[in-house]
């Protein structure tokens, strides 16, 4: 029964990967992440959106090297959309050069925050739109969900977004678009 629990929750996690479905203005992404309904989540409906005053391809380009020197992987990258990040970020303690608890929220244990022990599953998603030559809407979205190192009988949790990797993002963007 366990593997078969650990089977249907690695289906679930593997599914987590970014489904887009192109349409003329209709891109979707989507993933699964544990805790919650398990129902999948439109990344492209979640997130802050600002204005920068620089145009897409530029906006783009820096996105890509925060992401590098952030070290974030990416696993998604599609000009054509304006779509950048990994939806599929596996994690465990430390991120982007913090602690997970800095970034999520995924509730208390006995060993302090759960963000920093348990296994962190992450969609990072930047979405960059043009909105004339030289100005272009930029949204940051994170969702995230966790699962107990103790296993599959275990409860796995949604997390909440601090906001501060998207504040920190946006920093970084606005500096290499100086």
């Amino acid at each position: 029964m366990r593997r078969v629990m650990m089977q249907a929750l690695t289906v679930g996690v593997l599914s987590g990967a970014i489904v887009a479905t192109a349409h003329a203005q209709d891109y979707r992404a989507r993933v699964t992440l544990p805790g919650g309904n398990r129902l999948p989540i439109a990344l492209d409906t979640i997130g802050t959106p600002y204005e920068v005053d620089a145009p897409k391809a530029r906006v783009y380009d820096a996105v890509a090297l925060v992401m590098k020197d952030l070290k974030i992987p990416l696993d998604h990258d599609d000009v054509a959309f304006g779509t950048i990040g990994n939806a599929t970020l596996q994690l465990r303690a430390f991120f982007a050069g913090s602690q997970l608890s800095r970034y999520v929220e995924c509730g208390l244990g006995v060993l302090g925050p759960n963000a920093n022990s348990w296994k962190v599953h992450m969609a990072l998603m930047t979405f960059v739109d043009s909105l004339g030559p030289n100005r272009t809407r930029v949204r940051v979205a994170l969702s995230a969900g966790a699962a107990d190192p103790a296993g599959a009988t275990k409860e796995s949790t949604m997390c909440g977004t601090t906001g501060v990797l998207e504040d920190k993002i946006s920093a970084l963007l606005a500096k290499q678009l100086r």
